[in-house]
């Protein structure tokens, strides 16, 4: 077992802590990056796209910092300013406040003619949408900012111009200060700020921050957030895809995440699982290689919530090595693998299941074994698929169904020690964490021991994709040792996660 881990971008990055695989991405960007430095005059706008929690800022940190003998390096974290409704003007200060050795008068300067032209910039800026191919691009609506400039002593295309200059004098005498000829300025976290103060500060970036010939930016952005707030803004009358690729000139896309054996080693051993089937053949898994696979099957593999399931699985091991047995909660932990200590592997990731759907899905976990909703739903398929087919053996299954499954079999099965009977249990099992987002049963239902091909759904969830594991690995999970598995239920084990974490 490893100690908790942080949900911080992870400093001083190596490749021993580096278990978010980034490193080899943002090598690669680097070398991109300083070896195209002729052609910042007109690329300057760099993305780099990852859905929240993959690791945006980490690799965004460690390319700063990789970067540093060759760029002038700027970190704007607009998580700070979420709420702020002017982040160009925002950014303007940040900028000159990190910059060193620049006169008051550039600094002024370029604030008085920022200031004026990022007021009401909101308002202004529109998109263009062309009747050809090429898709929308950034404008402005003359009229507004007419509106704002009548309230001013200069015209917009004075302010507009200054600052075009002043920007350029900023950008010269940084990169004479400095030394480093180009300057690089990551932005972090801006899908987290309101859907409007995105678009009014990508728009501010793309049309004025670009003025200069030695400066890029970079970005970090949950795609799917941004496109949000495209379509809240803008609705169907721009397909948020071509608005991004009008804004951004290269984009990078976080490394996928099919991998996780890197993170879960951070928490779970290599220690040997051992099976053993009848004809006595014995099979031997490393454990932390079986947990990474129970998570990409369930297709959990996102690092930051990943992360957090797993540091509560480690305050749960921690619960059952501590707890006086005595202590009420400890009836409700299942041998789980704990630091030093043996389990079993079925209570294992059946906790760490619990804990998933907990932190992914709070309404999903509170109806995860609602026996009443389940058995509704299955009835009511039943039914449906009784109605359709008139093979004979479909009735005698779905009354033996009704009458060994179904109402206070469920509840049985939920409520007793996970294996009292070693050949069928995990077959009962099934039935139990059978999804209730039923749409349909199939006729093989009960014949079949896939349950998974044998129902359609409305949504595959994440309890689908466990109920598809349990169903590929019952004759593993029966061919583990039987005493390491506890006198626990699953009911005991879903209310230790439950009422414990």
């Amino acid at each position: 077992m490893a100690k908790l881990l942080n949900n911080l971008p992870v400093e001083d990055l190596t490749q021993e802590n580096d278990y978010l695989g980034v490193i080899d991405k943002a090598e690669l960007i680097k070398t991109i990056l300083k070896n195209n430095t002729e052609k910042f005059k007109e690329i300057k706008m760099f993305v780099l796209y990852g859905d929240w929690g993959s690791g945006k800022s980490t690799l965004m940190k460690y390319l700063e910092s990789a970067l540093e003998n060759d760029f002038n390096t700027f970190f704007f974290d607009t998580w700070q300013f979420e709420k702020d409704d002017n982040l160009p003007k925002t950014l303007l200060d940040f900028l000159l406040k990190e910059s060193e050795g620049l006169g008051e008068k550039i600094s002024g300067d370029i604030l008085k003619f920022g200031a004026k032209l990022f007021r009401g910039l909101g308002k202004s800026v529109k998109i263009k949408v062309p009747l050809f191919p090429k898709g929308p691009s950034v404008d402005f609506n003359p009229s507004e900012f007419v509106k704002e400039f009548e309230k001013q002593d200069i015209s917009f295309y004075e302010a507009k111009q200054n600052f075009k200059i002043e920007f350029k004098r900023w950008e010269d005498n940084i990169t004479k200060e400095k030394s480093q000829e180009y300057n690089i300025i990551f932005i972090d976290d801006l899908d987290r700020c309101e859907p409007e103060n995105v678009l009014n500060l990508l728009s501010a970036i793309k049309l004025f921050f670009t003025y200069g010939k030695k400066t890029i930016f970079f970005f970090g952005v949950d795609k799917k957030a941004v496109q949000q707030a495209i379509q809240t803004k803008y609705k169907d009358a721009v397909k948020s895809e071509e608005y991004l690729e009008k804004i951004f000139d290269i984009s990078f896309s976080m490394p996928k995440h099919e991998s996780v054996l890197k993170l879960v080693s951070q928490y779970f051993d290599e220690k040997l699982i051992v099976s053993s089937s009848k004809n006595k053949d014995v099979n031997r898994v490393k454990l932390n290689e079986l947990v990474a696979d129970f998570f990409r099957k369930l297709h959990f593999t996102n690092p930051r919530k990943l992360k957090k399931v797993l540091n509560k699985y480690v305050l749960l091991a921690n619960a059952k090595e501590n707890l006086d047995i005595n202590h009420p909660f400890s009836k409700y932990i299942g041998n789980i693998y704990a630091e030093g200590a043996d389990g079993n592997y079925f209570e294992t990731i059946l906790s760490l299941y619990f804990i998933a759907v907990k932190e992914s899905n709070p309404q999903l976990f509170k109806r995860l074994f609602d026996l009443k909703l389940k058995e509704k739903s299955f009835k009511g398929n039943f039914i449906e698929m009784s109605k359709l087919t008139q093979m004979d053996s479909w009735m005698s299954i779905q009354e033996l169904i009704f009458e060994s499954y179904l109402g206070k079999e469920l509840n049985s099965i939920f409520n007793q020690r996970i294996l009292p009977e070693k050949n069928t249990s995990f077959l009962k099992l099934t039935f139990v964490f059978c999804p209730e987002n039923l749409m349909a049963i199939d006729s093989d239902f009960g014949i079949n021991d896939d349950i998974p091909k044998s129902i359609q759904l409305e949504e595959k969830r994440i309890d689908y994709y466990f109920l598809k594991y349990l169903c590929n690995n019952i004759k593993f999970f029966n061919e583990l040792p039987n005493p390491s598995y506890s006198d626990k239920s699953i009911s005991d084990i879903y209310q230790g996660v439950k009422q414990i974490l």
